[in-house]
């Protein structure tokens, strides 16, 4: 078997392929889904490498635009030494460089290993799904609140609790953070993206919502509160009222915690998560 860029007769396989443990990879699974079908992107936007054995797949990869490599492999006969070589082979030999690699532990461990690059950061999370829902949390006791659904016109307005998310969560060095491509990625995901906002006399004080919307799955990403009105009950509360609404529709939800922030994963854990898997990113630097 070989390495291949999947094409329209893989399609279906693939779609087969991916739902079966759609949890572990949401955020693959809602890249080729759009206006609520399957579609299969471009190969110049998101190319997928496909390692498929007649009517079967057994891997799948996806590298994005800005070079994040996002691997799914089967648990039982995963891709071996050989096929991972070749794998990295065809990722170096066609595209610029690899920035990051994203998915459950056992997936980025097989990679890890074979990209030679001096300078990596690998940051651990724990992957949660909800499996159930005992749990109602009380209202915030803070005066003049408002929860409202995001629109791309909210973008300024949220952008500064986007700004300290990113600082916190995601960028290793908060130097390279920029303003204006920060506000675009916000503008660009409210479009496709369900989140809620609280305000306090009309000022954004926190929010969640989804970053990923799979065929099944919901993957929640984003949630911030302002460090001022933390330890009020407002994420227990902002990510409940937000559960109810995607739940609605019939699908379950996912998310990744930093295996670190013990505090999120108390919430999480309150509102029915349970840990199901490790799950890790690679920045290479």
């Amino acid at each position: 078997m070989k390495w291949t860029v999947a094409g329209k007769s893989d399609f279906n396989y693939l779609i087969d392929f991916l739902l079966e443990k759609e949890w572990e990879h949401t955020f693959f699974s809602s890249r080729i889904i759009k206006k609520g079908g399957f579609v299969l992107p471009p190969k110049s936007r998101f190319p997928i490498l496909i390692l498929r054995e007649k009517d079967r797949i057994k891997a799948a990869c996806m590298i994005t635009i800005w070079g994040a490599l996002f691997p799914v492999f089967r648990s039982i006969d995963p891709p071996d030494d050989r096929e991972i070589k070749e794998l990295v082979s065809w990722i170096n030999k066609n595209l610029k460089r690899v920035y990051s690699i994203m998915g459950t532990e056992e997936r980025v461990e097989s990679l890890r290993s074979h990209f030679e690059v001096n300078n990596e950061k690998k940051i651990d999370y724990n992957l949660m799904i909800r499996e159930h829902k005992h749990f109602q949390p009380i209202m915030p006791q803070i005066e003049n609140f408002k929860v409202l659904k995001a629109v791309p016109d909210d973008s300024a307005a949220l952008l500064g609790l986007e700004l300290e998310y990113q600082r916190e969560e995601v960028f290793l060095d908060p130097t390279q953070i920029k303003n204006t491509q920060i506000y675009h990625n916000l503008r660009s995901s409210l479009n496709d993206q369900i989140v809620y906002y609280m305000t306090k006399d009309i000022i954004p004080i926190a929010k969640v919502g989804t970053n990923s919307r799979g065929h099944k799955w919901n993957q929640i990403g984003g949630v911030y509160t302002d460090r001022e009105y933390r330890n009020k009950g407002i994420s227990s509360w902002l990510m409940y009222y937000l559960l109810d609404i995607l739940e609605n529709d019939g699908k379950k939800t996912v998310l990744f915690v930093k295996d670190s922030n013990k505090a999120a994963e108390k919430v999480y854990t309150k509102l029915g998560f349970e840990i199901k898997k490790k799950f890790n990113i690679i920045y290479y630097i």
